[in-house]
């Protein structure tokens, strides 16, 4: 699938200290990896660019929505976006 390596990669490239600071921001709602936003549009970029030639993919929607860091449903987020178009 075109999207096997999108959460794996994200995983590797955590900041548990930025990510304690980014879930305090939000009143410890939800748990973060601390992957800033630039840099999480950088990592998803060439993946949803590979995406766009393929049929919506709504097992990837609920994979990442089932994720419990943020980071992953941001992601589901700007994929939906992007084939909204």
């Amino acid at each position: 699938m075109w999207y096997e390596c999108i959460l794996e990669q994200l995983e590797k490239i955590q900041d548990s200290e930025q990510g304690a600071k980014m879930s305090a921001y939000m009143q410890d709602r939800f748990p973060f990896l601390g992957v800033p936003k630039p840099a999480l549009k950088q990592h998803i970029k060439p993946y949803l660019q590979k995406s766009r030639k393929l049929e919506f993919d709504w097992e990837f929607v609920q994979l990442c929505w089932g994720k419990p860091y943020r980071e992953a449903q941001y992601i589901a987020v700007e994929y939906i976006l992007l084939h909204e178009k």
